[in-house]
């Protein structure tokens, strides 16, 4: 899976580097550098005719380094579909250790120096060093790991203790999204230590994963539609909260999903049919009637008939619950 890696150009955290004409051509421009062992340091390298894109260069050369994390996460989140891990979770979980590694990345970059920057005499080409400090930053990764294992052991012990099965798995998923970001933390680490070792696991993300569906297939769920201006939604909830891997059990479900979809007045434009509509749902305990919380959609689309829009509104509204509805479900039972 590729994924680019933004690099963060801070200006007010970054040395700007003295540039010089010397005759002598550093030792770093080509080979390894006295100066900035690679036992303390990694280094990328710039050039251009323009000083800042030189400097820009060489940040990015930096980067390149980082590439690799991003790839064997990737690898990573695909086995553990062969540990037990549904189809969708896999989905969610890549999609969360993608948007968390290039974070993670984009961090460490801002830390990276213009340590020097050399005109070359003859050909005023710039060439320009950026460094990133191993220990430092080292040494704030692991921090950060040892923050992100407390973390998780408290959530842990609230989904396990808990007796609210909505709260249980918000902790849940809780967890597991700090372990993502954890996991994304400790390849950075391991790119910058030199051991290569970084912080050795308290835990095992995929079974978090399933661990946590394993709570969310407890949670009995029971559509009711109140209002419906395309038709078909009780089969469209129905089939979401099953894909979505929530049991459902009729009048003795845990609790009821109320959805009410809504359309405005269909206009026409130029010969296009525009429909547009809002989709809310609200979780109500079944015995109490509190509401766990509410979400509301809005989608729009256009035919050149008002029937073929309306198609086209329901197909919208079935794609994005199947991907949306467990995940914000479970956000109902996530702490502030």
């Amino acid at each position: 899976m590729k994924r680019s890696l933004t690099v963060i150009l801070v200006t007010g955290l970054l040395m700007t580097g003295c540039g010089t004409t010397s005759q002598v051509k550093p030792d770093w421009i080509n080979a390894k550098s006295k100066d900035y062992p690679s036992n303390r340091y990694l280094i990328g390298r710039g050039e251009s005719k323009r000083q800042a894109q030189a400097r820009d260069r060489a940040r990015a050369d930096l980067a390149k380094i980082f590439q690799v994390a991003v790839v064997e996460q990737s690898r990573d989140i695909e086995r553990y579909s062969s540990r037990g891990v549904g189809r969708d979770a896999i989905k969610q979980l890549e999609s969360e250790a993608s948007r968390d590694i290039e974070t993670r990345t984009e961090q460490v970059l801002s830390g990276i120096d213009i340590a020097e920057i050399w005109e070359e005499p003859k050909t005023k080409q710039f060439h320009a060093l950026a460094i990133l400090d191993r220990l430092q930053t080292s040494n704030r990764l692991r921090q950060e790991i040892n923050h992100l294992d407390e973390v998780t052991d408290q959530h842990i012990a609230v989904a396990r203790n808990n007796s609210d099965l909505i709260t249980s798995i918000g902790a849940a998923s809780r967890a597991v999204e700090s372990q993502v970001e954890r996991d994304s933390t400790q390849r950075i680490l391991k790119i910058v230590d030199r051991s290569g070792v970084g912080v050795i696991p308290k835990h095992n993300l995929g079974k978090l994963v399933n661990d946590r569906d394993a709570l969310v297939k407890r949670l009995t769920v029971s559509p009711n539609i109140s209002k419906d201006d395309i038709g078909g939604l009780d089969r469209t909830i129905a089939g979401a909260l099953a894909y979505a891997g929530f049991s459902h059990k009729g009048k003795t479900a845990n609790y009821i999903l109320d959805a009410n979809l809504e359309t405005l007045p269909i206009e026409d434009k130029e010969g296009w049919m525009w429909v547009r509509a809002s989709l809310d749902i609200n979780l109500k305990d079944a015995k109490t009637g509190d509401s766990r919380g509410s979400h509301r959609w809005d989608f729009k689309a256009s035919a050149q008939t008002a029937g073929s829009a309306k198609k086209r509104v329901k197909s919208k509204i079935d794609q994005l619950l199947k991907t949306e509805l467990k995940k914000t479900i479970i956000s109902f039972g996530k702490p502030e």
